[in-house]
């Protein structure tokens, strides 16, 4: 089932230029932005999915790198899940994988949004 959503979801985000013109009509709303007038870690992503869904990779990193991480993200879960159901590795070694997957999120996370204050 966690594979299944992964690649729902990395399969929307190339759909994104489809609904390119309706995504750009939403307003930008955001809390930390609005209350505290820095960028969160998230400003940028949806329009940088859209670039990388065009195949325009420099724009994506542009708009917020953050993007590639989710990416990367989305695709390494899909093969721990692949190498744990075709008994690849092991369980604990699964659980490890992701952990240190986790880790590794929060921490580009983290420095992303130290580098977009500046």
């Amino acid at each position: 089932m966690k594979i299944f959503l992964n690649i729902l979801i990395l399969f929307l985000i190339l759909l994104l230029p489809l609904y390119y013109e309706a995504l750009f009509q939403i307003p930008h709303i955001c809390i930390i932005d609005y209350f505290f007038h820095i960028p969160c870690p998230g400003c940028g992503v949806l329009r940088s999915f859209i670039a990388l869904s065009s195949f325009d990779i420099g724009q994506a990193i542009a708009l917020n790198p953050l993007s590639m991480v989710i990416i990367i993200y989305f695709i390494s879960e899909i093969i721990l899940e692949i190498l744990f159901k075709n008994n690849f590795i092991n369980l604990i070694m699964r659980q490890k994988g992701i952990r240190n997957l986790n880790l590794i999120f929060s921490y580009l996370c983290l420095i992303n949004w130290i580098l977009m204050i500046k």
